[in-house]
């Protein structure tokens, strides 16, 4: 058996985790207002 060290960091993306934000406003509360995106249709 070997030992081994595992480090972990923990640094969230906060770009992508307003990117999910804005796509859950979006499809499923129906908030495309607050949100920047663009009617493609």
């Amino acid at each position: 058996m070997k030992l081994q060290i595992l480090e972990v960091n923990f640094s969230p993306d906060c770009a992508r985790a307003c990117f999910y934000d804005h796509m859950f406003q979006t499809l499923f509360l129906n908030e495309a207002d607050h949100c920047p995106v663009t009617q493609v249709s």
